[in-house]
């Protein structure tokens, strides 16, 4: 428990729990409960870094799906440069302009 909110008499009570910090069991109780769930946290993290290596190792694609392939970012680049609207290009492929542009990027277009 921080000392500045102990000197105002600033404590934690959980109903559900019986815990209260007021009192040295159960700042101690506190103080223990933080410590397991630091150390699952930690084993968390550890276990996923784990896991997307041994993706990355057996050649998965990590992260969300693009929204579209290099053939549709193809077409409406070629849309864009024959002067449709970007609204429309947008409505077609039912993208964000924002996703063309990094799409556009991606393939090494010139936006």
């Amino acid at each position: 428990m921080n000392d500045d909110l102990r000197a105002h008499g600033i404590g934690l009570e959980s109903l559900s729990e019986n815990l209260e910090t007021s009192s040295p069991f159960g700042e101690f109780s506190f103080h223990i409960l933080a410590s397991v769930a630091h150390l699952e946290r930690r084993i968390i993290v550890e276990r996923t870094q784990v896991g997307l290596a041994a993706a990355k190792r057996r050649g998965q694609a990590l992260g969300r799906k693009q929204k579209l392939d290099d053939e549709a970012l193809t077409h409406a680049y070629l849309s864009m440069l024959a002067g449709q609207d970007i609204s429309v290009i947008v409505r077609h492929f039912g993208a964000a302009p924002i996703t063309l542009k990094r799409g556009f990027v991606r393939m090494g277009a010139v936006v």
